[in-house]
């Protein structure tokens, strides 16, 4: 069990709350970005939706641990 969220994993606290899921719904989301050339996949983070047909917010830190989780960015 990790205490802050790294680019590998999310911590515990987003791990209980939050659903992988394949399609949209409503709530908080992980996001993983594929690279089509490798197929090299990557935690991007996590998106919250008002409702299933929402576009999203991304957000730049996690709610449960404070750890910044902009992995979307290049560093």
């Amino acid at each position: 069990m990790n205490k802050k969220c790294t680019k590998e994993e999310s911590c515990f606290g987003v791990q209980e709350i939050v659903q992988i899921a394949t399609g949209r719904y409503k709530g908080l989301q992980h996001v993983h970005l594929t690279n089509m050339k490798t197929g090299v996949s990557r935690y991007a983070g996590i998106i919250y939706r008002k409702h299933a047909t929402d576009k999203g917010t991304m957000l730049n830190f996690c709610p449960w641990c404070g750890e910044s989780i902009k992995f979307w960015e290049e560093k």
